[in-house]
């Protein structure tokens, strides 16, 4: 079991890379675009952001551990993290259109 987590966490980890650039690059553009000065507190566009970004993250974790339950299967980390892997490049991808849009290229 506690290999199976080491490599779930592991594939979470690498898959979440690209979604989290893209995640961080969003909240860069909406400070630049509220003129928010570094450090100052996040403007409501960021804080709704975040939040939106956590319940989705609790959604995917939800969904995939509903699809295939930890222990449910011998090798179970592959095919969740398969169902992870999947989720954040969809959200990935909505967060590039969201981002595309506040730079006015859409």
């Amino acid at each position: 079991m506690a290999d199976q987590r080491a490599c779930l966490f592991g594939y979470v980890t690498a898959n979440d890379a690209a979604l989290q650039r893209v995640y961080d690059s969003l909240i860069a553009e909406l400070r630049r675009s509220a003129r928010v000065a570094r450090g100052a507190p996040d403007p409501p566009t960021v804080r709704r952001l975040r939040v939106e970004q956590r319940t989705w993250v609790n959604t995917r974790d939800r969904a995939c551990t509903r699809e295939v339950p930890p222990g449910s299967v011998p090798l179970w980390a592959q095919p969740l993290s398969e169902c992870f892997a999947r989720m954040s490049r969809a959200r990935a991808a909505e967060l590039d259109s969201a981002l595309s849009r506040a730079r006015g290229e859409r």
